[in-house]
């Protein structure tokens, strides 16, 4: 099946891209097995890739799907294939999202030459999903030019988008509070772009002001990359001020990072870890599995304060580092 389903996706099968994206974004394990199948014949068929990956971030109500959408026709005019994954978060109360990105690109998801698709977060913190990493893989091998990563919104958590992108922008939105306090630094320290949207009518002033501060900040923060001065720029989704600059900017980064070695060496660092990331998750799987009953008997002892929470998740450890001694032990005999 895999085989199959991996030739669509070389060929550039959009049904089959969508769904080999929702294999590796399932939570039954039942299905993880294909998955990793996939993931596995996908990596072995892939050379070295030379497309862009954008990490697109920035506040709710900054614009940035709507930027995008103009981003992306500007681009495929240039006779370039675009993906946009759009992370939508989830409800921790009902588990679900709204999946509604579509309905604000409708004219961009209307494109033969674009890919647009929502995911749910599920819960996975860094302003991404768990497949993430995965999806702009499968995005690639079915001939995309530039991806975008439109990630939940700023927070400091949202650097593990840097993790699977090449670049990131962050989208601002002018008279929307006191962004430079509001916003997290290391988010701001990890972008290469900054656009301050919203660049017309009335809010032309208050985004040069915007702009303005931004320059002055960027002075005193540590630069992600030691040969690359963050971009700042006043743009307009519904204008186009300023998008085709901006795309010339960011086609000339990524030829140079290209060029130059260190767009190679930084896909090389993501790979490591992206294999920390799966490492992480499975260990915290089996901890799970192998301390449920432990953890179930000390909730009560917390919960009547006959326990401390430190001195409870210290029995749980003991617990579960006892067990790993008998499965080694038993291992050897």
């Amino acid at each position: 099946m895999t085989t199959g389903l991996l030739k669509k996706l070389i060929a550039g099968d959009r049904a089959a891209l969508a769904f080999a994206i929702t294999l590796v974004e399932t939570q039954s394990k039942s299905k993880r097995a294909l998955a990793t199948e996939l993931v596995q014949e996908a990596t072995k068929v892939s050379t070295r890739s030379t497309c862009l990956r954008i990490a697109m971030t920035g506040a709710p109500g900054a614009g940035k799907s709507c930027l995008l959408e103009r981003v992306g026709m500007e681009l495929i005019k240039r006779g370039k294939k675009v993906a946009v994954l759009a992370i939508d978060p989830s409800s921790p109360t009902t588990k679900g999202s709204l999946l509604g990105d579509k309905t604000r690109m409708t004219e961009l998801s209307r494109q033969l030459n674009a890919f647009v698709r929502p995911s749910p977060t599920n819960g996975w913190l860094g302003g991404v999903t768990r497949a993430t990493g995965e999806a702009t893989l499968f995005c690639e091998l079915a001939g995309y030019d530039v991806i975008f990563v439109e990630t939940v919104g700023v927070g400091q958590s949202e650097a593990a988008v840097s993790h699977v992108t090449d670049c990131c922008t962050m989208v601002l939105s002018p008279n929307a509070g006191d962004e430079l306090q509001a916003m997290k630094r290391g988010v701001m320290e990890l972008c290469d772009f900054f656009l301050v949207n919203k660049c017309d009518g009335d809010l032309v002033p208050s985004a040069n002001r915007l702009k303005s501060e931004l320059l002055s900040a960027s002075k005193f923060m540590a630069k992600r990359r030691g040969h690359w001065s963050p971009v700042v720029k006043c743009v307009s989704a519904n204008s186009g001020l300023n998008v085709s600059e901006y795309l010339d900017e960011m086609l000339d980064f990524h030829k140079n990072e290209l060029d130059s070695g260190r767009l190679h060496h930084l896909r090389r660092q993501q790979k490591l870890e992206a294999l920390r990331q799966i490492l992480k998750e499975n260990i915290l799987e089996h901890f799970r599995s192998q301390s449920r009953e432990v953890c179930e008997q000390v909730q009560s002892e917390i919960l009547s304060d006959r326990m401390s929470v430190s001195g409870a998740a210290q029995i749980v450890l003991d617990d579960y580092y006892s067990k790993l001694t008998v499965e080694r032990t038993e291992g050897f005999v």
